[in-house]
């Protein structure tokens, strides 16, 4: 099957309708870079989040909150385990030095 770039902005290998009714995944991705630009810890995450079909069996209110609540609780956990992981690294070099 061809792939089909939906509306969205999403690349689906089966047919745009079929597309349109799955749910779609929220990344979100954190890195903590140097002065020179290069990337010292990098983490992604990624959430299932609702769209158009489950909008419309769900109300827009609950899937709202699915919505909101998935978002919050991915920048958590990606913020916590960057942070987690640069600390580990800057003991690590710290430890190297001394």
């Amino acid at each position: 099957m061809a792939s089909e770039k939906a509306e969205s902005g999403t690349v689906c290998s089966h047919k745009k309708m079929e597309c349109e009714e799955m749910s779609k995944v929220m990344k979100f991705v954190v890195s903590i870079e140097d002065e020179d630009g290069k990337t010292i810890v990098l983490k992604e995450s990624t959430r299932e989040v609702p769209y158009v079909k489950e909008i419309e069996e769900k109300g827009f209110r609950e899937a709202f909150d699915d919505l909101e609540t998935a978002a919050l609780e991915l920048t958590k956990e990606t913020r916590d385990a960057v942070v987690s992981e640069y600390i580990a690294e800057t003991s690590q070099k710290k430890r190297k030095i001394t």
